[in-house]
This record gives structure tokens, C-alpha cells and sequence, in this order.
């Protein structure tokens, strides 16, 4: 063990001071809506594939770029990298559904 404080990283802002915080009163879109109900059903007790504390290791693991994105971005891209690291779903997989959600958009 040592002595020195451990340093800060990007995603840590304990004792920062921002000032009071700004309450963004935009309504959610369908998007953001369906991505929580995946979290919800995927993070439960039954299916833990998504859980607040994996969600968590991969928000501070994917580095400032990301982080500096949106709550409902960041959140998504932690659940898709989540869902593929557990073998849930392949990125062959999630790129084929990608693929054909654009085609019925067209």
C-alpha cells in the first residue's frame, strides 16, 4: 500500500463544485424510452446482463470522449458493449438487425 492520494480520473468529480445543478425538462424520445425498458428488463434479478454497477465499470472504462456524450448515448453504448462482452448478442448480430431496422426505414 502506499501513501499517495490515488489520482483523479475524467469521471471522477466528488468534491468538485459546479454550482447548482440544471434540470433539462425535455421530454424523452421513443428511442431513449425503449433503451430504459431494455435496461430495466436486462438489469433485473432474473436477467443481470445489465446491472447499475456493470453499467458503471463501463462508463468509466470507455475513456473522456464518450463520457463527455449525453446520459441516454453513454448509457446505450454501455448496454450494446455489455450485451456483446457477456456473449448476449454478437456484433454480427446487432450490425445484421442495424442493417435491416435502416431498410424498413427506407
Amino acid at each position: 500500500m502506499t501513501d499517495r492520494p490515488a489520482q483523479k480520473r475524467y469521471h471522477d468529480i466528488g468534491g468538485a463544485d459546479f454550482g447548482a445543478v440544471t434540470r433539462d425538462e425535455t421530454p424523452m424520445s421513443q428511442w431513449q424510452w425503449e433503451s430504459e425498458a431494455i435496461r430495466a428488463l436486462m438489469g433485473s434479478e432474473r436477467h443481470p446482463y445489465l446491472t447499475l454497477d456493470k453499467l458503471r465499470r463501463t462508463y468509466e472504462e470507455f475513456g473522456e470522449e464518450l463520457y463527455e456524450r449525453g446520459f441516454h448515448q453513454r448509457r446505450t453504448a454501455s448496454m450494446v458493449h455489455l450485451l456483446i462482452e457477456q456473449g448476449v448478442i454478437t456484433r454480427s448480430e446487432l450490425n445484421a438487425a442495424l442493417k435491416a431496422q435502416d431498410g424498413q426505414a427506407q
